[in-house]
């Protein structure tokens, strides 16, 4: 009997553990469970980061591709229309062009204005003798004028092709997008 009492003793106390013991392990489980579960939720959370950055960076990328693409076209695209202007100006409509064009421009001056015109080795021929002349071969065509030494009137093809650059632009643009956004050639 003392033994049977020192058993159920024994056996309460041990139970008594077991359920201490199981207690603990379940608390500790719980911990360890909500440890986990915000540590994923911050990796979770820095994996989203990580791809927004990773999708900001290559959408950026690949805008500033489609710009350097833009530019060569747009380049590639002005160089084509000096060239064929180029040709166009050793032509007998450029000169009859040229020469209306000059005495336009110079029906704006006074007779006693100081001018200096400057054209391209080419041109020089169809500048009367009479005027100041610079030889500027960086012109396609056309010329310039400059009057009192100070201020430049600029009719050259140059030029020209320069006031085109949007109206090209906006062309190009059309080709990357879809928009159907109608280019004004004015």
């Amino acid at each position: 009997m003392v033994t049977e009492k020192n058993l159920s003793d024994d056996r309460k106390f041990l139970d008594e553990l077991n359920r201490k013991h199981a207690q603990i392990l379940d608390d500790m489980e719980t911990k360890c469970q909500k440890k986990r579960n915000v540590y994923l939720a911050n990796i979770e959370e820095k994996a989203k980061e990580k791809k927004r950055r990773m999708i900001s960076k290559t959408q950026s990328e690949v805008q500033n591709q489609v710009l350097v693409k833009k530019h060569d076209i747009l380049k590639q695209f002005k160089s084509e229309v000096m060239e064929k202007l180029q040709k166009e100006s050793e032509t007998e409509e450029y000169k009859t062009y040229f020469n209306h064009k000059f005495t336009e421009a110079l029906s704006k001056f006074d007779e006693n204005d100081a001018l200096v015109i400057g054209v391209n080795t080419s041109d020089l021929e169809l500048v009367p003798k009479q005027y100041d002349t610079i030889i500027d071969d960086q012109l396609l065509g056309g010329f310039y004028v400059i009057k009192g030494a100070r201020e430049k009137y600029d009719y050259t093809l140059n030029s020209e092709v320069d006031q085109i650059d949007d109206y090209l632009g906006c062309l190009i643009n059309s080709l990357f997008d879809s928009s159907e956004e109608v280019c004004d050639e004015a």
